[in-house]
């Protein structure tokens, strides 16, 4: 995931977009820069790795009994992203957000008017991540919060003076 766009991101973007769009020639390493996936720049990579892992974060926390309901889409290069999936994608991050707990830093979904600028998409990916690392937390913690003895017919020893 990534969560840490900057400005200088989009700066960068926008000079190669704008060169494109100029003379449509590139450097082999600008041409490489640009194909590899700007951070500057939100593309079918970047929706289909926030949508992949909503649906991993999703079966996760529904297999550990916190239920939600959430739809993704696989994109493709050409898709077009309309009003309707953009609260699609914005009403998945929400519903897992819900479902389970939230860091005290954890970000707030975006709203739709501001849903695509880098800190935005930065603050997704960062719900994201949140969730993983309290699912992980979790997961980890089970194993010795003394639920071996839960339900046991083993009696504990009480401290005697």
């Amino acid at each position: 995931m990534i969560t840490d766009r900057d400005i200088s991101d989009v700066e960068r973007a926008l000079i190669l977009i704008q060169k494109m769009q100029a003379d449509g020639t590139l450097t082999d390493g600008e041409r490489t820069e640009f194909f590899a996936g700007l951070w500057g720049c939100y593309n079918v990579s970047d929706l289909n790795r926030v949508e992949s892992k909503v649906e991993e974060l999703s079966a996760a926390l529904t297999a550990s009994g916190y239920p939600n309901a959430v739809n993704t889409h696989v994109w493709a290069a050409g898709d077009i992203l309309t009003d309707a999936e953009v609260m699609r994608y914005l009403g998945n991050i929400s519903a897992l957000r819900a479902a389970y707990y939230a860091k005290t830093d954890t970000p707030d979904t975006p709203d739709m008017s501001r849903w695509i600028d880098y800190v935005a998409a930065n603050d997704i990916e960062r719900i994201l991540v949140d969730i993983a690392e309290l699912i992980a937390a979790k997961n980890a913690s089970s194993a010795i919060s003394g639920t071996f003895y839960s339900g046991a017919r083993r009696a504990l020893p009480i401290g005697r003076d």
